[in-house]
């Protein structure tokens, strides 16, 4: 009974509150349509992405309005229609911003009760400021001065700070600047008696607000005189007599600075462990030579910050407590130890043209002196300047580039990890030209140690001056072999010389598919399928091989061969190269040897001895073979030695492990 009164009593009540509702809502509809404004903006900052596009500006308003930039010379927004009335909006179009700063600029709203603006910000790429050194000491002669920087703002736009702590004068850092990716900054001669120091502050405050910086302290050797005062001039010919180990005598030496404080292609970095590499091998090492260029040694500093050498600087060097280190096989010569109170002098001083001449007239005396090969190419010319794979970029310091002349003579091309242009989507140059470098010896355990008795050291791209064309070189190719042709009826036929009856075969597998390293860029590194596999590498105690054939008909001068490939742990990595007329009688004459290491391991078990991807080798072949109906070439497995998972040595062959091409070519002179 009560809840029949309740439903019948709420029945009532329901028009009660539907008119209650009405009125309430009538109330605030009639407050919008009142509600007034000289001038108001939906936002007051508008972020845009960095690609070209259009934005949307809302403005309430109960007057005539009108839009139009404060900076009247802006040039990479604008508005279509600048004018509008009451509650509106206006579109601003904007042009793409990728690759630079961030952007912004201020665009005002006004009617003749108010204005206001909107400040619209376009994205860009995030500003950086990172100088290589944190403390860098100068000598006291003063000079000019650089430390490696990666920056990608304007100097003109950023803001410059020096600040000295009280008792190290004032004014003696000047002429600051950022070019070629080096900051850049000069010292006055210092007169005081003690090391006196500045910090350098460089800051950048982006369209956003957003601050970068970063700092370098500067220090400068006193400059009261010392010993060195009474320092005899020596030439490089008596330096190099000198016995090895810490010299004694009150000597200078004057040089001409062939290398570039914080160039990325100097030395060769070691590993801190299997899967680390410390990189002051490159920050410490100088390279000098004499006025003629006839002779060169190699400095060590002692710190990074003492390496303070620019290119084609001209220095008297004092020799007194620095450590000499002589070595033989090849002949060279290193200063260990040097430090900036060793400097003397360092004035600027004219380009060094490099010494032009042929691999075959190098000797010891060229080691760590600027040369110009002439008449050379890359003997492998696929890929990029470090065909390895990325996946082992911060495992290994330096991929060797093959590199052969026209007298046929070959050596190898050192690129390190960090060099800019390694692999940057270009390929390497097809054709001949000149290479310029430091010429150096090094040993890579990657490659088998000693790669030779000498090794080019480019500093920069414009020394390699090939040709991007094959017609441009001296070389034509007689048989290629440079991908895998998966998918087609023959996927390892040749890409060239099939007219010369141009096979690739082995003498117990059946080739396969293997990947190579020769990608373009960072993220194509590895290339699926690219190059050939092949197993089954000793039979019955005797070695299988990779057999090629070729015509050389109308030859004349000239031919040689060019292998690259790795082996998988437990293919054999030895190998016996040899030629013959008849496939099936021979004889068998052999042209030389070659070792191929095995391919690195995933993991940290990775070993030093142990190649990121394929190897590059070349070697002349006979004039015997020039204009012959058919020739046969193999590349022999030479004995039963593998590596092993802890060791490059004492394994045995294990026939399910393949050896693998990247590339395999004959050429001749042209």
């Amino acid at each position: 009974m009560k809840r029949n009164n309740l439903n019948r009593m709420g029945l009532q009540l329901l028009p009660l509150c539907f008119f209650f509702l009405l009125g309430l809502i009538a109330c605030q509809d009639d407050e919008a349509t009142q509600f007034k404004t000289d001038l108001a903006l939906n936002s007051t900052i508008v972020r845009v992405p960095e690609k070209a596009g259009t934005t949307r500006i809302l403005v309430y308003s109960d007057k005539d309005w009108s839009v139009r930039f404060l900076d009247p010379e802006v040039a990479w927004a604008s508005v279509a229609v600048p004018t509008g009335s009451g509650n509106g909006e206006f579109l601003v179009d904007f042009e793409s911003n990728e690759n630079q700063l961030p952007r912004s600029t201020k665009i005002l709203i006004h009617n003749n009760a108010k204005a206001d603006t909107v400040d619209l910000q376009q994205k860009g790429i995030t500003p950086v400021i990172a100088i290589t050194d944190t403390d860098i000491m100068g000598i006291a002669g003063g000079g000019r001065m650089k430390s490696g920087i990666a920056c990608n703002i304007p100097f003109e736009l950023i803001q410059t700070t020096i600040t000295y702590p009280a008792g190290s004068g004032n004014s003696w850092i000047t002429e600051v600047n950022i070019q070629d990716g080096s900051l850049k900054f000069r010292l006055e001669r210092s007169t005081e008696t003690v090391v006196r120091e500045g910090l350098l502050s460089l800051r950048y405050t982006d369209a956003f607000g957003i601050v970068v910086e970063d700092s370098i302290r500067i220090k400068q050797s006193p400059g009261f005189d010392n010993e060195s005062g009474d320092a005899v001039l020596k030439t490089f010919e008596y330096l190099k007599s000198l016995p090895a180990g810490v010299i004694t005598e009150n000597i200078y030496l004057e040089a001409v600075v062939v290398s570039d404080k914080g160039n990325p292609n100097l030395a060769t970095n070691q590993n801190k462990s299997r899967t680390e590499i410390d990189p002051i091998e490159n920050q410490i090492t100088v390279y000098i030579q004499n006025e003629q260029g006839t002779s060169g040694i190699m400095l060590k500093a002692k710190a990074p910050g003492d390496n303070i050498f620019d290119r084609y600087d001209r220095i008297k060097l004092w020799l007194k407590n620095l450590q000499i280190v002589k070595e033989a096989n090849p002949e060279r010569y290193t200063l260990k130890g040097i430090e900036t109170v060793h400097i003397l002098e360092k004035n600027e001083g004219d380009i060094v043209m490099p010494k032009e001449m042929y691999m075959k007239n190098l000797t010891d005396n060229d080691l760590y002196t600027f040369i110009k090969l002439k008449d050379v190419e890359i003997a492998v010319p696929s890929g990029c300047f470090s065909n390895i794979n990325e996946g082992y970029n911060k495992r290994t310091s330096v991929y060797p580039t093959c590199i052969r002349d026209i007298d046929g003579n070959s050596m190898y091309m050192l690129t390190n990890v960090d060099v800019p242009y390694r692999r940057d989507g270009a390929q390497v140059p097809q054709g001949s030209g000149s290479i310029s470098g430091i010429i150096v010896y090094d040993y890579l355990l990657r490659y088998g140690g000693d790669i030779g008795r000498y090794a080019i050291r480019q500093l920069t791209r414009e020394e390699i001056a090939l040709s991007e064309n094959r017609v441009d070189g001296f070389s034509q190719v007689l048989a290629e072999w440079s991908r895998y042709k998966k998918g087609e009826a023959d996927p390892i036929a040749p890409d060239a010389g099939a007219e010369r009856g141009a096979k690739l075969s082995h003498s117990k597998s059946t080739v396969g598919s293997g990947p190579d390293f020769n990608g373009l860029t960072l993220t194509t590194a590895t290339v699926t399928d690219g190059g050939f596999a092949a197993s089954n590498w000793w039979n019955n105690n005797q070695g299988e091989s990779w057999i090629i054939q070729f015509s050389t008909t109308g030859i004349s001068k000239s031919l040689s061969i060019q292998i690259e490939g790795d082996v998988i742990l437990g293919a054999p990595r030895n190998y016996v190269i040899e030629w013959s007329t008849s496939l099936e009688s021979g004889p068998w004459q052999t042209v030389g040897e070659y070792t191929m290491q095995d391919l690195v391991q995933a993991g940290a078990n990775t070993l030093y001895t142990q190649v990121p991807g394929h190897k590059v080798v070349n070697f002349n072949l006979p004039d015997v073979l020039l204009d012959q109906s058919m020739v046969y070439i193999r590349l022999r497995a030479k004995n039963n030695q593998a590596g092993t998972a802890s060791s490059d040595v004492g394994g045995v062959v294990d026939n399910t492990k393949a050896s693998r091409l990247g590339h395999l070519s004959i050429k001749y002179n042209k």
